[in-house]
């Protein structure tokens, strides 16, 4: 759903949030038992005059079960950071 690479990156300044939404998509599911929709969320510090840092790469399952109209998030603590990932999930 949001993608930016190297030559394309967005800044965050500390203590900021981004984006409200920063990005939606409509996506195909399967409305049974045993369905799961999975949401990543990788994100890299992009360093100037040092190495890029890995701030965190997780996965967290919504299960059909637990209901698709909600909100996951995912924290991110690699190099020292704490970044939250906000996921809103609505059926159409």
């Amino acid at each position: 759903m949001f993608h930016k690479d190297s030559g394309n990156y967005v800044q965050i300044h500390q203590g900021s949030q981004f984006g409200q939404p920063i990005a939606q998509a409509i996506i195909d599911v399967v409305p049974k038992a045993g369905q799961v929709i999975k949401l990543h969320a990788h994100l890299i510090d992009q360093d100037t005059f040092s190495p890029d840092d890995d701030m965190g790469n997780e996965v967290t399952i919504a299960p059909f079960e637990s209901g698709w109209r909600k909100d996951a998030t995912v924290t991110l603590t690699g190099d020292s950071a704490r970044v939250r990932v906000n996921f809103s999930l609505a059926p159409i």
